[in-house]
């Protein structure tokens, strides 16, 4: 677990998918966190955020990231008490992002953490598959 040196650039690459893409849930969030980290490890060998992959049902899940952000829960990591909830909030949502919880904001994006490198690759990621539903993505990961 790489919580304790990265919950801040996980958090930040958080709050930058939610403030880029307006009906962004938590699968849909999981397939976009997936398909930067898998780029950038066929691209350089290294992912973005270092997170741990899980292989669930509907494909590649961060289930740490996942439970954490839909039950608002914390992670112990290497003494330290982690969190995403001062970055971005899930919010039971009337927009249909599958799993019926809209990821929003609660902070302003930091690029201190992401080399110009990432942020490219980021918004590359966003330009090609933000706009995709969570089942496009899931039927894509599947692939």
């Amino acid at each position: 677990m790489y919580r304790a040196v990265n919950n801040e650039k996980i958090g930040n690459l958080l709050v930058y998918l939610a403030s880029k893409i307006p009906d962004l849930g938590i699968t849909k969030l999981s397939k976009l966190m997936f398909l930067i980290d898998e780029r950038a490890v066929k691209e350089t060998g290294v992912p973005v955020t270092w997170v741990q992959y899980e292989a669930w049902r509907l494909g590649p899940v961060p289930a740490e990231i996942y439970f954490q952000i839909k039950n608002n829960e914390n992670v112990l990591d290497k003494g330290r008490e982690q969190t995403l909830s001062q970055f971005v909030d899930a919010s039971p949502s009337q927009i249909n992002t599958f799993d019926g919880l809209l990821i929003t904001a609660k902070a302003e994006f930091c690029d201190d953490e992401f080399s110009d490198y990432e942020m490219a690759l980021i918004d590359d990621v966003i330009n090609l598959h933000g706009k995709k539903s969570a089942v496009e993505l899931v039927n894509m990961t599947h692939a």
